[in-house]
């Protein structure tokens, strides 16, 4: 249903980098609807309170980002089968008889930003939230074997034992010491936090070494976006390798999340222009 004024806004601690309210009031503007997408900074107990807040003022839905996406499932009235295979919620629906519908337009957002690409074998740096939208987003992709690297190995082995029934990609667990040999890989992601902007900006996940290894058709894909290019892209782009970053699946699975709320799909270029503006890019 049409509304005269969509509220909208996000959920998270902190919020203080978050470029989601440039993206979309954009996608407000590229749709040709009146409303506002704010930040409500929130503490894991008050969450009950803000969405109180939400029904009262009329909201239409919400995004969450960390450290919320798995606390927010005891506040849903229904998940989608997306949401519920992951485990986890980004986007909420607040419907017009006040019921929260949980979804996950992660997985949505990393599936589109990599739909052109042929990938069977992927490695995977990191085990944490992000490493689970890259997971089912490859599957869709078509991928069959992946590895998941991580420097604590027993994190990495619960990681897979908790999906391994959810998934039909054949998963291994190694050490990040031991990857040195990339020449099977057609995807590399970084799924850490390391080179984002701020003390982590001057680390990668990974040996510039190893990266000669790969063939010459890999993909490096960071899932960090700002900066543009972390130290992770930089090594790939060196070895002559295709390199993606975090910044299209934002921008598409915050596409996807508008689509939820408001039944219009927004201009994602128009989208990506405003976040490169917020990111002085």
């Amino acid at each position: 249903m049409k509304k005269d004024f969509y509220k909208l806004g996000i959920i998270g601690n902190p919020l203080s980098h978050s470029i989601s309210p440039a993206i979309q009031t954009s996608a407000l503007l590229s749709a040709n609807l009146k409303g506002s997408y704010e930040k409500y900074e929130v503490l894991s107990e008050n969450i009950s309170n803000l969405i109180q807040y939400f029904k009262e003022e009329d909201f239409v839905g919400f995004n969450v980002t960390i450290p919320h996406k798995l606390e927010i499932l005891k506040y849903l009235d229904e998940t989608d089968e997306t949401a519920k295979k992951i485990g986890a919620v980004n986007t909420v629906k607040i419907t017009d008889d006040k019921k929260l519908i949980g979804y996950n337009t992660d997985i949505c957002g990393f599936h589109k930003s990599i739909s052109d690409f042929s990938v069977s074998n992927a490695a995977i740096l990191g085990c944490g939230g992000a490493a689970l939208a890259v997971v089912f987003g490859l599957e869709r992709q078509g991928c069959k074997n992946m590895t998941i690297y991580a420097r604590n190995l027993n994190k990495a082995e619960i990681f897979i034992s908790n999906i391994k029934e959810k998934t039909t990609i054949k998963l291994s667990a190694k050490s990040l010491e031991s990857l040195t040999d990339l020449s099977e890989t057609d995807i590399l992601i970084n799924a850490t936090p390391l080179g984002t902007i701020g003390e982590n900006q001057n680390k990668a996940a990974i040996n510039k070494d190893t990266l000669s290894t790969a063939k010459a058709t890999m993909i490096a894909y960071d899932l960090v976006y700002n900066p543009a290019e972390t130290l992770f892209l930089q090594y790939a782009k060196n070895y002559g390798l295709k390199t993606i970053n975090g910044l299209d699946m934002l921008i598409l699975q915050g596409a996807k999340a508008f689509e939820i709320w408001t039944e219009k799909y927004p201009d994602t270029e128009q989208m990506k222009k405003s976040a490169e503006k917020e990111l002085c890019l």
